[in-house]
């Protein structure tokens, strides 16, 4: 289950807050919410318009939920593009959805959420419920350790994620670990990756597609110290693992079939039908100011607010909406 809120902020480390709500997700869709105009798109597809008038947005791992400006609340799910009034919030603020799903034997999902909102003072909530495709939960982020809670070997336990999987094959599920000495601690699907007082990244997790970054023969939940200095960020992908600098520079890392590097795949090894690379600098990416991430697609905010955008099917960045000022 994963809660996110329409009114919690991204924490943001030190660069200037950027202008607009970027959002990624574990699907490949990517969604932008600027001057009240909620853009939606996958991949190298033209961002089209979800809604207007929109005072903010959140997605669980069911789907979409928007706060209009007028007051009204709507919801969208994993296999549907239209948005649903959600008449019993009617101008509730501050929404809050707490989602997930659960696979049946033929592929299928059974989804159950609970969404709430703020209205005259008081928190009013809803469930809901739905049956057909799945759409994974969003890549976690955790506030800092709070001292004194440290397991016996050290670190503090995350949450458990699953893997893989198929219809005839149950998914593998572990628990992730806090780095030890972590400042903050981001946690995707099958990767954990904390960022260390003055800007040292280390991870741990599956290595499938080199996510640990040079090190085939790392454990599960084996630390592995990432080679790059400087980082105040840090996403997740399907199988590729983003970084970014106090420089406003993007690197990337692991899989790069889709163009996750910013790069064409053909210049990475190739193992078995994937190719995986190594910590590449995102080519064009010099004054970002936040980082996404959410299946093969990655995105950053610049400091005067254009959105640029690689991977799910496009090696090079593109602009996705080009800066205010």
């Amino acid at each position: 289950m994963l809660l996110l809120a329409c009114s919690s902020a991204r924490p943001e480390p030190t660069r200037p807050a950027p202008s607009g709500q970027l959002q990624l997700y574990p699907s490949g869709q990517a969604c932008f919410l600027r001057h009240g105009d909620l853009r939606c798109w996958r991949g190298s597809e033209t961002p089209e318009r979800v809604a207007e008038d929109v005072a903010e947005f959140v997605q669980d791992g069911v789907g979409l939920c928007v706060c209009a400006e007028r007051g009204d609340v709507a919801c969208r799910w994993p296999s549907s593009e239209e948005l649903h009034v959600v008449a019993e919030l009617d101008g509730a603020r501050n929404l809050s959805a707490r989602g997930g799903c659960s696979v049946g034997m033929h592929g299928g999902a059974s989804c159950h959420r609970v969404l709430c909102g703020e209205r005259n003072a008081r928190i009013h909530c809803i469930e809901q419920s739905f049956h057909g495709d799945l759409q994974f939960p969003d890549t976690v982020v955790l506030p800092p350790a709070p001292p004194g809670e440290h397991s016996a070997q050290g670190e503090l336990e995350g949450p458990t994620v699953c893997f893989g999987g198929s219809i005839d094959q149950p998914s593998t599920c572990r628990r992730l670990y806090r780095v030890h000495g972590a400042a903050r601690m981001v946690y995707g699907r099958a990767v954990g990756c904390g960022i260390r007082e003055g800007g040292s990244l280390a991870c741990m997790g599956t290595n499938q597609h080199g996510q640990l970054a040079g090190r085939p023969d790392a454990g599960f939940h084996e630390v592995t110290e990432i080679n790059l200095g400087g980082a105040i960020d840090v996403a997740i992908g399907e199988a590729h693992i983003c970084a970014l600098t106090d420089e406003g520079h993007a690197y990337c890392w692991g899989g790069a079939s889709e163009g996750q590097m910013g790069a064409p795949p053909g210049r990475f090894e190739r193992l078995d039908t994937v190719h995986i690379a190594p910590i590449v600098r995102v080519p064009g990416i010099d004054d970002a100011v936040q980082l996404h991430a959410g299946g093969n697609l990655s995105c950053v905010i610049t400091a005067r607010g254009a959105v640029q955008c690689w991977g799910g099917g496009e090696a090079t960045p593109r602009t996705v909406f080009t800066a205010e000022r």
